[in-house]
């Protein structure tokens, strides 16, 4: 699963099946189910395996709190890469335990002083 945000280019880094020179990029909406073939703005591999796909923010509008179906097919229709995307707002950085919260700025616990004594 990749976390994708409802603001800004999206950069999804992927190793493909198969490479090729030209890619088929569709995202599919899981709650409603449409399918919207979508042009990256760039793609680029380095030296190694990784292919980072750059989906522009004009490209797709991305809902916050939302699954997605992402599909990546090469020029010939070879499937070369399916994902699931979620998109959030909030960051998310596991290094520093910074993980998603499904209730963030919904829900606050109720913080009390009072002291019990059990005998």
């Amino acid at each position: 699963m990749r976390v994708v945000t409802p603001t800004g280019d999206n950069d999804i880094v992927i190793i493909p099946r198969v490479y090729s020179a030209s890619y088929d990029i569709t995202i599919t909406d899981r709650q409603t189910n449409v399918s919207t073939t979508v042009t990256a703005e760039s793609i680029s591999q380095d030296n190694s395996d990784y292919i980072t796909i750059t989906i522009a923010e004009d490209s797709y509008d991305f809902n916050e709190s939302s699954f997605y179906d992402l599909t990546i097919d090469s020029e010939t229709g070879k499937l070369m890469h399916r994902d699931i995307l979620f998109c959030t707002s909030q960051t998310i950085d596991q290094d520093v335990n910074n993980t998603y919260d499904i209730n963030e700025g919904e829900y606050t616990p109720n913080e009390t002083t009072n002291e019990y004594i059990v005998i």
